[in-house]
């Protein structure tokens, strides 16, 4: 089996190149999907106990009516506050990083039989032991447009995608760790022409 890594920055692509592997029959394990999961109970309910511990941190607040997770406000509580955000962040990593990398562990071992496998993971470079994958995927994309996209897409407000962007590793860090990088400041169409090259190169050396 041919592990490949792929990350990159908030609205760099990631979606798109996981979507395209997928459409090639490609398992893809998504960290962001797993995360998810691991937040989309009640907390009224015994599980999940990191939406407790969440709770515990940051307040009620953060939780609807009906005691789910209202993940804007989480946001907004780790962002909006630059000096503080670095502090929120960490305990968000520590809190859930080490369970999303056990299901992701558990994902690949049920997938023992596959060629090829996409581990999808936003903040690869600052949270992975990179040794574990055979290649790293990079999708790159200038800072400032990743903003434009995410003030389309998420409606978030400026001063905390920046804060947030300062929170994750350096486009410079993503880049120097990458053995393959998409470049996505262009078209879709232009990002699949070189998901479809890639995919063709990965499936080559799984063999």
């Amino acid at each position: 089996m041919l592990k490949a890594g792929l990350t990159g920055g908030i609205c760099s692509g990631k979606s798109q190149v996981s979507a395209f592997f997928e459409s090639r029959h490609i398992p893809v394990i998504d960290a962001d999907v797993i995360a998810r999961s691991l937040l989309s109970g009640s907390f009224h309910q015994p599980q999940p106990l990191a939406l407790h511990r969440l709770v515990a941190y940051f307040g009620n607040h953060i939780l609807d009516q009906q005691g789910y997770l209202k993940r804007d406000v989480l946001r907004h509580a780790i962002f909006s506050e630059p000096k503080q955000a670095a502090q929120h962040k960490a305990y968000i990593d520590n809190l859930l990083h080490p369970l999303v990398y056990q299901k992701i562990n558990q994902d690949v071992s049920q997938l023992a039989q596959q060629k090829l496998v996409i581990i999808s993971i936003p903040l690869l470079i600052e949270t992975a032991d990179l040794s574990i994958f055979d290649k790293i995927i990079v999708v790159d994309c200038d800072p400032e447009e990743q903003i434009a996209r995410c003030m389309q897409r998420d409606k978030q407000d400026e001063r905390s995608l920046r804060t947030l962007i300062n929170t994750q590793a350096s486009r410079d860090q993503r880049l120097a760790a990458a053995d393959y990088i998409l470049d996505n400041n262009d078209n879709i169409d232009n990002l699949l022409q070189q998901c479809e090259l890639l995919y063709q190169q990965l499936f080559q050396l799984a063999g």
